[in-house]
Parts: C-alpha cells; sequence; structure tokens
C-alpha cells in the first residue's frame, strides 16, 4: 500500500479494515450471523471479538485511533483531528494520519544520523518543553484549554514553536527556565497575564518589537500564500509574541533576534519552516499539500 493509495481510499469498509489491521493490530473475521468482526488476542491467548469499527466514519470511533497512536508514542496524533473538514472529514483525515505514520510513509531508513550538534538541539528542546509543560500545568486558566487535557498536543506546538532557534539561544533560554524556576517563578503564568494585562511590562526592550515586526511579516506572508491554512488577524500573534518575549532574558532575547535577523538576511521564513515541521508530523509532505486539500474540500 503506497501514500497515494492511502491519500485516495474513501471513507468506508476498506479504510476501516486497513486500521484496524495495521493500526489496531487485530484480525478482520466474517461471522455469518454479526459480519465483519475484529478479532483481539489477549496476552494469555484468549481472543475478543467486536464489531468492525467505523474508524473513517464516525469521530468517537476515530478517537480509538487517536488512543492507540498515543500509546504507541506518537504525540502527534492529539492534532489531527483539527484537520480535515467537510468532505474530507476529520474521521478520515485521522485514519489516513495513522496509516501513513505506521506504514512508514516519511521514509525514515533514508534519514541520515543525527549530528552531535543536531542530538544537542533535540535534547535541549526536549527539556526546555518539560520544563514549559510543568509550568503551563500550573497556569490558572477561566477557559478550558485544549492542551491542558492533551498535554501532547503543548509538547507538539511548544516543540514547532522552539525548533527554528539556534542551539545557542536554547542553551539561554533553558537557562531563563532554570533560574525562573530557581527563583519561584512561573515563565507561562507571566506570559499569560502580560496577555491579559493583569501585571505590567516585565521589561523594554526594543529588539522584542524588532522581532515581533520580523515574524509578524512572516505570519503575514504564510496567509497570502496559503490563504485557506492560515486565516485571522496579526493582532493575536504579536500580543502573544510579545509577552512570551518579556519573559526572556535579555541575553535571549538578543540571540532570538539573531536567529530571526539572520533569516531574514537569507530570505528565509522561520514560521513557515516550523509549520512545515508540524505538517509533516501529521502526515503531509508540505503546507503545500495541506493547501490544496482544504481548496478541493471548498471545491
Amino acid at each position: 500500500m503506497t501514500r497515494d493509495e492511502i491519500l485516495a481510499m474513501k471513507p468506508g469498509r476498506e479504510l476501516n479494515i486497513a486500521v484496524a489491521e495495521l493500526v489496531m493490530l487485530r484480525e478482520v473475521v466474517i461471522d455469518e450471523i454479526f459480519g465483519e468482526m475484529e478479532r483481539q488476542i489477549a496476552n494469555d491467548g484468549s481472543s475478543t471479538y467486536t464489531n468492525l469499527e467505523p474508524y473513517s466514519e464516525d469521530a468517537s470511533a476515530s478517537q480509538l485511533v487517536v488512543d492507540r497512536m498515543l500509546a504507541l508514542g506518537h504525540g502527534d496524533a492529539v492534532l489531527w483531528k483539527h484537520y480535515g473538514n467537510g468532505r474530507y472529514a476529520q474521521a478520515e483525515a485521522i485514519c489516513k494520519a495513522a496509516l501513513l505514520v505506521v506504514l512508514g510513509m516519511r521514509d525514515e531508513k533514508n534519514v541520515s544520523p543525527m549530528t552531535d550538534e543536531e542530538k544537542k538541539h533535540k535534547e535541549l528542546l526536549d527539556n526546555i518543553i518539560e520544563i514549559e509543560l510543568s509550568m503551563f500545568e500550573q497556569v490558572r486558566t477561566s477557559e478550558p484549554s485544549l492542551c491542558k487535557d492533551k498535554p501532547e498536543a503543548f509538547k507538539v506546538m511548544r516543540g514547532m514553536t522552539h525548533s527554528i532557534l539556534s542551539t545557542e539561544t536554547l542553551e539561554s533560554y533553558l537557562g531563563d527556565l532554570y533560574k525562573a524556576k530557581t527563583e519561584g517563578r512561573n515563565l507561562l503564568t507571566e506570559k499569560y497575564a502580560r496577555m491579559d494585562n493583569i501585571i505590567p511590562p516585565l521589561k523594554t526592550n526594543r529588539l522584542i518589537d524588532d522581532i515581533v515586526k520580523i515574524e509578524t511579516r512572516w505570519m503575514g506572508e504564510l496567509s497570502q500564500k496559503y490563504p485557506r491554512s492560515f486565516k485571522g488577524g496579526a493582532g493575536g500573534f504579536e500580543l502573544y509574541l510579545s509577552s512570551e518575549l518579556e519573559t526572556y532574558s535579555d541575553e535571549t532575547i538578543k540571540l532570538y533576534f539573531g536567529d530571526v535577523s539572520r533569516a531574514e538576511k537569507e530570505g528565509r521564513n522561520l514560521a513557515e519552516e516550523g509549520y512545515t515541521r508540524l505538517f509533516q508530523q501529521i502526515g503531509y509532505t508540505s503546507i503545500d499539500e495541506m493547501e490544496r486539500k482544504r481548496e478541493q474540500e471548498i471545491n
């Protein structure tokens, strides 16, 4: 089964069976009375039979697929239900994303081993996200939060945000987090308090405005290039980013500005690079593919 064959499948029996066998690892058998059944073998060798779930046709059934992928360590699965509207329904999108992952459509065997620098970058990223998640879980919010209910979603989104930064910037920011912990501060609480204008500005640094201008321009370019995948104004983004940057040390802000200014001089859009990584995690090869899919849904 190829990637194109998976994407071409329609919601229904064929896709449901593929998910049952390849994702859920259950044998599909036909019972004379009950029809198609899923056979699950327990550790003691006993078997249980249940009706074939409509994984690609029903939202509650597709959640079983998400739970299965989370158990396999694919935290990005919590985001799959946000992709696929109209003709390309959520349940269908979840099933296809899961199949692409379990069948190794990302061609992981051809990926070069990580360099020492890449390993260091990933280790810093993992440490940062773990501390941020711990801080985030302590933030009191007036509204329910998807990320609080699904911490893996928080990890994926923060990983996308920080992945575009250099090793030096991540090292400095990790130092900020460690320092905040020793001082009893919660940088995530401070960020959201600034967003709600509950507390006064944490600092004034002209580089914050420069960074926000560059990244806002990048987000604007994304909206123009991919109008169906990126919607909404820049006001919320500007507030979010500036509030977060105020929690950083001046040294981290300086390094962060170096990252974005170098990328700007090279004609790169770090926002696009970050979202490209995110979309690849959920089974798309690029943002272009996501945009084409949404255009097909509209038409």
